[in-house]
C-alpha cells in the first residue's frame, strides 16, 4: 500500500504483533470510518490476495445452525416490524423443511453437495422446531405451525426415552452406539434437550 499503509493499518488494527495466529492479522475496522475512504486500499489488498491459492471453503449447511438463523430472523423481523427479515427466515426454514431431510423424511444433520446426509441429532430437530414456532408467531403462516407439530411429535417419538425419562442426543432409530449420549450442556450452541423442552 506504500504511503497509505500507515493510515490503513491504523484504521484496521494492523500491528507488528498481529491479532491472530503466528503474528498474522485479521482486519478489524477499528476506526469505523466511511467505507469509501479506504476503498482503493482494500481493492489493492483484494487483488494481491486473489493471486494466492484460496483456502478451502466449507459449503455444508448444518440444519441446526441454519434453523437458529431462521429463528433469529423471525424474532428480529417481529421486533423491528420488518417483513423482509421474516421472509428471509421463512425462506431458510422452507429450504430446511424441503431439502434438510433424509430419504425417509427425517430431519438430517447436514445438507451438502445437493443432498441431505447424516442422521439428524436432537439439536437439529429442536432448532428447526424453534424456528418454525418463531416464524408462525411472526406471522409467516400456518404451514410453520403444521411443521412444528410434526417436529415436536418426532422429538417425542425418536429422542425421548420414557424409561429414562430423558431426551437423548441421538434418535432411537439411529446408529447403535455403546452408550447413547444425552445432550451436551449449553456452550457455543444451546443445550438441545433444553431447546426441545422449551
Amino acid at each position: 500500500l506504500g504511503e497509505r499503509a500507515g493510515p490503513f493499518c491504523a484504521a484496521y488494527g494492523v500491528t507488528a504483533g498481529g491479532n491472530f495466529e503466528h503474528g498474522t492479522t485479521h482486519l478489524v475496522d477499528v476506526a469505523r470510518r466511511p467505507r469509501a475512504e479506504l476503498a482503493a486500499e482494500r481493492a489493492a489488498l483484494l487483488a494481491a490476495r486473489a493471486e494466492r491459492a484460496p483456502p478451502a471453503t466449507d459449503r455444508k449447511r448444518v440444519v441446526s445452525w441454519n434453523a437458529w438463523l431462521a429463528s433469529g430472523l423471525a424474532r428480529a423481523g417481529s421486533v423491528l416490524g420488518d417483513g423482509a427479515l421474516i421472509e428471509a427466515g421463512a425462506a431458510v426454514a422452507e429450504f430446511l423443511l424441503a431439502k434438510g431431510r433424509d430419504a425417509d423424511g427425517r430431519v438430517a444433520h447436514v445438507f451438502d453437495a445437493g443432498r441431505a446426509s447424516r442422521t439428524g441429532f436432537l439439536e437439529d430437530v429442536a432448532a428447526l422446531l424453534e424456528a418454525t414456532l418463531d416464524l408462525h408467531r411472526a406471522g409467516a403462516g400456518d404451514r410453520f405451525l403444521d411443521a412444528s407439530v410434526a417436529l415436536a411429535e418426532d422429538i417425542a417419538l425418536r429422542f425421548f426415552d420414557a424409561g429414562e425419562n430423558d431426551l437423548f442426543l441421538t434418535p432411537s432409530d439411529g446408529e447403535r452406539l455403546v452408550h447413547r449420549p444425552r445432550a451436551e450442556p449449553d456452550g457455543a450452541t444451546p443445550n438441545a434437550a433444553g431447546a426441545a423442552a422449551l
